[in-house]
């Protein structure tokens, strides 16, 4: 990627997370994405897999 389509990108996906849309935020991502959040998993008593991500 060029310096000018990197930062597009960003901006892009920075006026999207402000605008708080969800659609706009995951266009950035492939379909199949995993999101990991090592809090989430504690406070959803999720199983210790996400120990090493603490």
């Amino acid at each position: 990627m060029t310096r000018d389509a990197d930062c597009n990108l960003a901006n892009h996906w920075v006026e999207a997370w402000n605008a708080h849309d969800l659609d706009l935020i995951m266009a950035h991502y492939e379909d199949a994405i995993e999101l990991i959040s090592p809090i989430a998993a504690r406070l959803l008593e999720i199983s210790d897999d996400f120990e090493a991500l603490s």
